[in-house]
């Protein structure tokens, strides 16, 4: 027994799919972008107990004077045991992960 039936929507999937890939297209590559763009106040409270990237480095035991003082060992411990996060790079790439999620509208 076989039965007929018509897929219906496809057009507007398609359309869809073309304009995710525009917007891919127009936030793939090498990009900078600011860091307080990925560490919103929204991500850092669903993800610490701080209520923004800033009242987390003013939490901080030392002065955090440059984009080098993220990177040093005392901050990754700070991540660590004051986030979800198992460190400073996890807690960025989770984060850019978030931001492209935006950039898509997914």
């Amino acid at each position: 027994m076989k039965f007929d039936f018509e897929i219906k929507g496809l057009d507007k999937l398609q359309k869809e799919i073309k304009k995710l890939e525009r917007k891919g297209k127009s936030i793939g590559g090498k990009r900078q972008v600011k860091l307080t763009e990925l560490l919103t106040d929204s991500f850092i409270r669903n993800n610490s107990d701080y209520n923004s990237l800033q009242n987390m480095v003013d939490s901080f035991p030392r002065e955090i004077d440059s984009e080098k003082d993220f990177e040093s060992k005392e901050w990754d411990e700070f991540v660590r045991t004051e986030s979800k996060f198992n460190s400073w790079e996890e807690m960025l790439q989770e984060a850019g992960d978030d931001w492209v999620k935006k950039k898509l509208d997914l």
